[in-house]
């Protein structure tokens, strides 16, 4: 406003005067304003340049006036929508993009029908793909083979011991044994048991050999004749005994002959000597116990044997474990007690847990000392470890000291 009223004023004196040179005048704020004058049409007259509030020309370049439009303003014509259709015969590539011009090359790699694995090109199947339906000739999953022989099975075992088993099993027809405790084949043994049945036979006399066989009594003075009972059941006899020849018994308690019953039980005599071994089958064979080096029992020491304490330790620690055996000695005049744990540390002596026996260690009368001992040719198994306790008291969750003077030797595996 202020601006308009000194540019007003400077119209109205170049109105009403004559032309002059610049001149300065008071605006509204006191402030001073310089009237520019210049020559127009060949007068001079007088002008301003508008300035800002800093006084620098305004208006000019490097300071332009500003419009100040409506937040929305209205604008016509004709415009393209934001996606434009083209229309071109070939578009150049993006920077760095590759090109293929050898599709013809790639077509000579997808082979039809069947080649080489090197020559053909590797399908991935994708991981739901369904059934694939095949067709063709198969072979049935069990295919016929003919070898002379065929290799056994990895960690099969051959067994070597045929001919000796069939030595001591004997041929039909082998010579009976001379006597009842000779070295002779099962064969002929049941032979031997044949001819003692015999010779048991003849011994009764032919009344028992045949049927309707009759026994005559030498009558005493107080014989009775008239009691006399008279053996008409000699066939029956024979039908017991068997027949050579007859089928063995299919289990040990069938009803059938002596005969069969006897080839029964010369069938398990021969299921014995098979579970016996190759030791018990040839002539005069021994089995004679040795110690093994290796995979026996680990012995265990309680070094100068127990304290005045509770005296938890381990024998086998952190893994299962077999107890073979356990002594115990007490040198002392006071029963101490042996707790024994499935620990697989040293026990906590004031639990139940895993406890397994509570053996009183009997005390001394002398310093000989007295004792426990057990052998266990089973072992005893334990699933965690093996540890003890010797305490003063005999309860499972007893605490008290012991003393010096017990002393504890094991093994274990």
């Amino acid at each position: 406003m202020t601006r308009k009223l000194w540019l007003a004023v400077a119209l109205a004196l170049s109105i009403a005067g004559p032309a002059r040179a610049d001149y300065v005048i008071k605006d509204g704020n006191g402030a001073s304003q310089t009237i520019k004058a210049f020559t127009c049409s060949g007068k001079i007259c007088p002008g301003m340049t508008p300035q800002d509030t800093t006084g620098a020309a305004f208006g000019v370049s490097g300071n332009p006036f500003y419009v100040a439009f409506p937040s929305a303003q209205p604008v016509t014509g004709t415009f393209w929508q934001a996606t434009q259709p083209v229309s071109a015969a070939s578009w150049p590539l993006p920077t760095g993009a590759a090109t293929q011009t050898t599709l013809a090359a790639i077509l000579t790699q997808l082979t039809y029908g069947q080649a080489t694995m090197a020559n053909s090109l590797p399908v991935v199947i994708a991981s739901n793909q369904g059934a694939i339906p095949v067709s063709g000739t198969f072979w049935q999953a069990t295919q016929p083979i003919s070898a002379a022989s065929l290799p056994l099975p990895a960690g099969a075992a051959q067994d070597t011991t045929v001919a000796t088993t069939n030595t001591d099993l004997g041929p039909p027809g082998a010579t009976a044994c001379a006597t009842d405790t000779g070295s002779c084949s099962l064969n002929a043994l049941i032979q031997r048991l044949a001819q003692r049945l015999t010779s048991i036979i003849t011994a009764l006399g032919s009344p028992m050999q045949q049927t309707g066989g009759s026994v005559t009594a030498n009558a005493g003075t107080n014989l009775n004749t008239s009691a006399l009972a008279l053996d008409t059941s000699v066939g029956t006899t024979n039908t017991n005994l068997g027949a050579p020849g007859a089928t063995a018994c299919s289990t040990d308690t069938a009803s059938c002959s002596l005969n069969a019953l006897l080839q029964r039980i010369a069938q398990r005599v021969t299921s014995l000597i098979t579970a016996l071994g190759t030791p018990m089958q040839s002539s005069g064979g021994t089995v004679t116990p040795v110690a093994a080096t290796t995979g026996g029992c680990t012995p265990y020491h309680l070094s100068g044997g127990t304290g005045a304490s509770t005296n938890s330790n381990s024998i086998k620690a952190s893994a299962a474990g077999t107890l073979c055996d356990l002594t115990v000695l007490n040198t002392t005049a006071v029963t101490y007690y042996l707790k024994v744990y499935d620990s697989a540390a040293a026990p906590t002596c004031s639990s139940a847990t895993n406890i397994k026996h509570v053996y009183p260690i009997p005390s001394s009368a002398s310093s000989n000392g007295a004792g426990l001992q057990r052998s266990l040719p089973l072992g005893e198994a334990y699933a965690n470890g093996i540890g003890f306790c010797v305490t003063g008291g005999g309860g499972d969750t007893d605490n008290t000291n012991a003393a010096t003077g017990v002393y504890i030797e094991a093994s274990y595996k």
